[in-house]
């Protein structure tokens, strides 16, 4: 009975919002500036959202919000793979100082002012690409993947180079497709 009766007040204070939103949103607009509309409309009408989808500003801003998830997630993922790929490998010299030095910005940023002067130097105002090219790279993505790596059997790797295989060989050949479950899940976490 406990449980039960807990459930039902929780879904009913989960939908409750949503419900009256949906009913806000079906009244005409002169009538819910009077306020008093909770779950059923008083007068209905679809004109809002016939109002609203013929908006041509907001039809241009979903294209951009998909245009910048799928650019922004593939390019995102691929950078992320590329690098924890490099600092993975035990022959980079460099490793642990690139490592702490993205750590590092984990827990410290330039702030608010030094990223906008950045972005504007850059020239990226007013273009499409500053939505995606200052966060191309996400630390926590970064040490997922470069974790995953680690985790292959480094034997892949040297008959690769036994076999005259590059870095770009390896990483597009071997370790790329090997990595499908890793990426699949930091595309899911730049994609949202």
């Amino acid at each position: 009975f406990f449980n039960y009766t807990f459930m039902i007040l929780l879904c009913t204070i989960m939908l409750y919002p949503i419900l009256n939103t949906l009913a806000i949103s079906l009244n005409d607009a002169s009538d819910s500036i009077r306020g008093g509309i909770f779950l059923i409309p008083r007068k209905f009408t679809l004109y809002n959202y016939q109002h609203v989808l013929t908006e041509a500003s907001l039809l241009a801003s979903f294209g951009m919000s998909v245009l910048r998830t799928l650019i922004g997630t593939l390019i995102s993922v691929l950078c992320t793979a590329m690098v924890a790929y490099t600092i993975s490998r035990q022959e980079f010299v460099l490793r642990n100082f690139v490592t702490i030095a993205f750590v590092l910005t984990m827990y410290f940023s330039g702030g608010l002012i030094p990223t906008y002067l950045l972005v504007r130097d850059l020239g990226l105002i007013g273009s499409f690409w500053v939505y995606i090219l200052p966060g191309v790279i996400g630390v926590f993505n970064l040490i997922v993947i470069r974790s995953f790596i680690e985790g292959l059997p480094e034997s892949l790797m040297e008959s690769a180079k036994i076999d005259g295989a590059g870095d770009f060989t390896i990483f597009f050949k071997i370790v790329l497709p090997l990595c499908v479950p890793v990426l699949a899940t930091v595309s899911l976490f730049v994609a949202v």
